[in-house]
């Protein structure tokens, strides 16, 4: 009797041993999907900014791709100069984020100062790790009449 229990005693002492670890893999997986997350949005973000347009579509859900680089010629002739953004939402299982990014920049022409806001929805592809974006480019609607000089009054 003394032999079991002291295999039940190791047992347990091993079971909880191990509980931390297993607690510590799982955080990392979360910090993991949580990293690429902020790598794939990162380089989606730099590339709006720099008016890397076709850099940027390969983000997009592939569904969405030729509406939104038709949404974007828009940005064209504004030279963006700053951007800023609200903190990540993730969902409870990790699979989807919002992200609501405001851009500021200028009209090259008129060199009127503009802002505008992009509301992002990310998913992420459970079998290849890889986010997609929905972005809602409705903040960017008239963006080119705002950037454009009053007309001068008689």
């Amino acid at each position: 009797m003394p032999r079991r229990s002291f295999r039940l005693v190791a047992l347990a002492l091993f079971a909880l041993a191990l509980a931390p670890a297993c607690a510590s893999f799982k955080a990392m997986d979360i910090m993991n999907e949580e990293g690429h997350f902020d790598e794939t949005w990162k380089s989606y973000v730099r590339a709006m900014r720099w008016k890397n347009f076709g850099a940027a579509a390969q983000f997009v859900v592939e569904d969405e791709r030729a509406p939104f680089l038709e949404q974007v010629t828009v940005l064209q002739s504004i030279r963006m100069t700053d951007h800023e953004y609200g903190q990540p939402d993730f969902d409870d299982e990790r699979m989807a984020v919002d992200v609501t990014v405001t851009y500021r920049g200028y009209n090259e022409a008129t060199l009127i100062e503009t802002e505008f806001v992009e509301k992002q929805h990310w998913t992420r592809n459970g079998d290849t790790n890889e986010w997609t974006i929905s972005p809602d480019l409705s903040g960017f609607k008239g963006i080119a009449s705002a950037a454009l000089p009053e007309p001068a009054r008689p």
